[in-house]
């Protein structure tokens, strides 16, 4: 009965040393990106191409998970949103900005979400919901596409 009673004290110990994993550190996403937002494919298909995808410019800092990302918008006025990363995640809370794509109109961005993958390769893609406006036309979606290479 001894002897049972210290086998199952000691399978019990050895059960509980599994620790949990540590958790992934943050991804380091700083640097500058040619960036870019595609308007949904379900509303894309109403504008004319040379609006669909609106290219700008980023600048990411980065302290540990908190990111600032700087918008640099063509025709439009700078704009700084945070951002947090985790693992290989990284969550815009809110992203609103506009400019003009040169020869084809304005273009504004509001989401009220964002969510983007960091690749093996430092590519960052994902999606934006909210509102993709151009030319009088406005589409709220939840998934425009975001690239920043």
């Amino acid at each position: 009965m001894k002897r049972l009673a210290i086998a199952l004290a000691i399978g019990s110990l050895m059960a509980c040393g599994d620790s949990p994993a540590a958790p992934t550190p943050p991804a380091n996403i700083a640097g500058t990106y040619n960036a870019s937002v595609t308007a949904s494919s379900t509303f894309s298909a109403n504008l004319p191409s040379g609006l669909r995808v609106f290219n700008y410019s980023a600048e990411v800092t980065q302290t540990g998970a908190t990111a600032q990302v700087l918008f640099n918008p063509h025709g439009g006025n700078p704009v700084t949103v945070a951002a947090t990363v985790s693992g290989q995640t990284i969550t815009f809370p809110s992203v609103s900005f506009n400019g003009n794509i040169p020869g084809s109109g304005a273009i504004s961005v509001v989401a009220t979400t964002g969510k983007a993958n960091v690749a093996a390769d430092g590519q960052i893609a994902g999606t934006l919901s909210g509102t993709y406006q151009a030319e009088g036309t406005s589409c709220n979606a939840a998934d425009h596409q975001v690239q920043m290479k």
